[in-house]
């Protein structure tokens, strides 16, 4: 039997390293399969929408499960779910949906595809540095927490998938680009670039990178290939690759974009964040690379051959100073200005990843943050000296664009993530240039230092995992037999009435529609529920399911809503449950400063041998805990500071130690969480277990109240 040639000329060692690396990379993010589900809220909605497909072979045009008082349609990342589809065929050889394997499907995946982005960026380092660097950029893409979160085990969204793309369109990119003429092999090459590209964009919003990295790196890049081409014909060689990526990459993304309106929506969408991010002066600039690039082709066109010669320092030196230049006026925008990318109103300043992310980095990266800082420094000194080196330039534009995007949004700390790694690359290739001429001694000692900074990246990484249990599996509140028994003990078409945090897990688990879920498609309906919980007016919160009247925050009829859905979390939330109430970020608004005075908060106890209840510091005794309430109370437990009235309850199942302030304990949430009696003539308690209450809704009581 023969060997096909292809095997034969295959490096063999160094298959087997990648392949090492990418195991490595799988069992980091795959150590988190060991939990019955998975990981924050998105992924529910995207497994739910496998799911469709599975069963019917699309993606219904309406969700049927979210927001039953609106139509809302499905958010459009069609790539993912179609490819992650394929993939459920044939990992369980073709069989029909079950919910059971889609969940194992949610699992695996993410951190197969994290592993084989870590694997691609191996022949992204050995296309544009050599095989040594290619090594660092795979092995660090594997252990960067940052990079790990979004790829470990459960992590199921479009962004799991979305670099996968990103790495595999720019190892074609460079090959293209490397050839000397327009031939069958770029032409090749171009074709797979812009169709990785395309596949990000319908797979990722992230894919706006393309354009952000590749067009100025076109501009800076041909500033230093001009002077070094003959003639137009090998200029064009050069500029080719580029059009016909960008190209291939507009005319395949074209349906994605008609969707949003716009034929260019990428170049809107990038322009945008580049306004953003230049703080409303990015139509300065855009003009100014546009006249950059014009000059730079004509110029590039009539000089001689032996003119350029003469002035062949002098386009690396520009691009150096330009790198620069671009890193300092980065540094002044990092002190100067402290928030670009912030999302407006209330729902902006209460969603965590929409905060800041640079407070974050030592937990996001490690030592390995010394890892961009060094290359952002050693780039333009390498595209300096190395009148060849170019391609580096995208990974300082990579780096750099992620880093701003990182420092001033939390959720995009993942997008930096793995810009940790061909920071490695450009390390990597530095150290052994500069070891080339170093005594033996000294090169130990770079060396123990590289490997000391890829081995605590290693632990970091391994730590995260070990770390991040995925948030439904907390037993306080104990979701999962909740929505268990939402499945199971209501009707196929019973509507929640529910806040928008656990809206994915509902639908997905519990299979009911819900009135909110985490995209937050209803700014009135966050405002209703929210002001349904802190409300201390009966008639306003019963007014929200009367079908033929309009709500108090503005929908044009009330819900048709079964149950309410609630849970102790809720209790120290309440001074941002009011903020959505009454739509405002001012603390000090009249109707806010009530939940501020004086705490608010359930507290999960643990009970010793002897029946004392251990709640943090506070020990009561069995006689004591025996004495706290479970139903609602007008007269206060106790005063705080002999002026500030509290009130103290506990739960009847679990040992849960409930303080309110008089706000709170006024509030729709403690009337029915504690059976407050005039409130419950209108709803009944039909689940009480481990921190989550939920309660029928009497429709034929309340619309007899309402009149």
């Amino acid at each position: 039997m023969q060997v096909p040639g292809f095997l034969l000329k295959m490096n063999k060692k160094q298959w087997f390293f990648v392949f090492l690396i990418t195991l490595l990379a799988f069992a980091i993010r795959g150590h988190l399969m060991r939990y019955e589900l998975f990981f924050e809220f998105d992924s529910y909605l995207h497994a739910r929408i496998v799911g469709y497909i599975l069963q019917t072979g699309a993606v219904p045009s309406v969700d049927p499960l979210a927001y039953y008082f609106m139509e809302v349609g499905m958010p459009i990342t069609y790539a993912f779910w179609y490819f992650s589809a394929f993939m459920y065929k044939i990992l369980f050889l073709g069989a029909g949906y079950a919910k059971d394997n889609v969940i194992l499907l949610v699992k695996f995946l993410p951190a197969f595809f994290g592993a084989l982005t870590a694997g691609a960026m191996f022949f992204l380092g050995k296309e544009i540095y050599n095989k040594k660097a290619g090594y660092a950029m795979a092995f660090v893409a594997a252990v960067s927490p940052a990079f790990i979160y979004r790829t470990m085990s459960g992590f199921f969204e479009d962004d799991c998938l979305g670099f996968l793309w990103f790495v595999l369109g720019l190892i074609f990119f460079v090959r293209a680009l490397k050839s000397e003429s327009i031939d069958r092999k770029m032409i090749m090459n171009t074709v797979l670039a812009g169709l990785f590209f395309a596949a990000m964009a319908w797979s990722w919003g992230m894919f706006i990178l393309v354009p952000l990295i590749l067009g100025p790196y076109f501009i800076l890049a041909l500033l230093k290939i001009a002077w070094q081409k003959k003639n137009a014909k090998e200029i064009a060689a050069f500029i080719a690759p580029f059009a016909g990526t960008l190209a291939i990459f507009q005319i395949f993304m074209l349906p994605y974009v008609l969707f949003n309106s716009s034929p260019l929506y990428w170049l809107e969408r990038s322009l945008g964040y580049i306004d953003q991010a230049f703080v409303g002066t990015a139509m300065l600039w855009v003009p100014a690379m546009i006249v950059l690039f014009a000059l730079i082709t004509v110029l590039a066109l009539r000089l001689k051959p032996e003119q350029k010669e003469k002035l062949a320092k002098i386009p690396p030196l520009i691009i150096m100073i330009l790198l620069f230049v671009s890193l300092l006026i980065t540094a002044s925008l990092f002190l100067t200005v402290d928030r670009v990318f912030a999302a407006e109103g209330v729902l902006g300043a209460s969603v965590g990843e929409e905060n800041t992310g640079h407070q974050f980095f030592f937990s996001k990266y490690n030592v390995l943050m010394i890892l961009p800082v060094l290359a952002l420094f050693l780039i333009p000194i390498r595209v300096w000296r190395n009148p060849k080196d170019h391609f580096s330039i995208i990974l300082f534009l990579w780096i750099l664009i992620t880093l701003v995007m990182a420092w001033y949004k939390l959720k995009f700390t993942f997008v930096f993530g793995l810009s940790l790694a061909p920071a490695a690359g450009i390390v990597a290739a530095e150290l052994f240039y500069y070891l080339r001429n170093k005594t033996k001694l000294e090169s130990k000692i770079l060396l123990a230092c590289f490997a000391f900074l890829m081995l605590t990246g290693l632990a970091a990484g391994i730590t995260f995992t070990k770390t991040n249990i995925p948030n439904i599996e907390f037993t306080t509140p104990n979701w999962k037999p909740a929505l268990d028994w939402m499945k199971n003990e209501t009707p196929e078409n019973a509507k929640m009435f529910n806040w928008w945090d656990e809206g994915h897990w509902i639908t997905f688990l519990g299979e009911r529609a819900v009135l909110n879920d985490n995209r937050n498609m209803s700014k009135e309906s966050d405002q209703d529920f929210a002001l349904f919980t802190v409300t201390s007016d009966l008639n306003t919160a019963l007014r929200m399911f009367d079908p033929d009247n309009p709500t108090p925050a503005g929908i044009a009829k009330g819900y048709d809503s079964d149950y309410v859905v609630l849970s102790t979390d809720f209790f120290y939330k309440m001074v941002s449950m009011s903020q959505y109430a009454y739509d405002t970020t001012n603390y000090d608004d009249p109707r806010i400063v009530p939940f501020r005075y004086g705490v608010s908060y359930s507290f999960g106890c643990s009970m010793t041998e002897k029946g004392e209840v251990i709640c943090g510091q506070n020990v009561f005794q069995p006689s004591q805990w025996s004495f706290m309430p479970v139903k609602w109370q007008e007269m206060p437990s106790d005063f705080y500071q002999e002026r500030i009235p509290l009130w103290f309850y506990k739960d009847t199942d679990v040992p849960i130690w409930y303080i309110l302030n008089e706000a709170t304990n006024q509030s729709m949430l403690a009337r029915l969480w504690f059976n407050e009696p005039e409130t419950m003539k209108y709803f009944e308690q039909v689940y009480a277990k481990e921190g989550i209450k939920i309660f029928k809704i009497k429709k034929e009581a309340i619309l007899e109240a309402l009149g």
